[in-house]
């Protein structure tokens, strides 16, 4: 995974942090059923996850847009309402007929993603 924030993110939010990034797919094989792990430490230096927000990928091949998309799955044992959030959660990958990834290469696709912690 390789991630990169927009121009002049992250920014401060109140006393968070909140970045706007593009994360690319994880290499051929590289991807783990269920998804792949994601934390704030390349953000803010480390922290919790408030909130992580993705969109559909994109990629640098025309023919290849929107292929994919990424829903965020938070630990089962998440924090009471209140609490902190998690220090990760996962980003599970599907294809847009709806199955999750398995070996294929998604490291030319990217997903934009709001995450506000820290």
């Amino acid at each position: 995974m390789a991630d990169t924030s927009l121009p002049g993110y992250p920014q401060p939010m109140g006393s968070r942090m909140i970045a706007i990034l593009n994360h690319a797919g994880p290499k051929a094989n590289a991807y783990t059923a269920g998804g792949e792990v994601f934390d704030a430490t390349h953000l803010f230096g480390g922290g919790v996850l408030d909130a992580v927000l993705p969109g559909v990928s994109w990629s640098y091949n025309a023919s290849a847009v929107g292929t994919y998309y990424v829903i965020v799955v938070y630990p089962v044992a998440q924090a009471i309402a209140g609490a902190s959030g998690p220090l990760t959660v996962k980003l599970q990958w599907f294809t847009a007929a709806g199955s999750e990834v398995t070996t294929q290469d998604l490291s030319a696709e990217f997903v934009k993603l709001v995450v506000i912690g820290g």
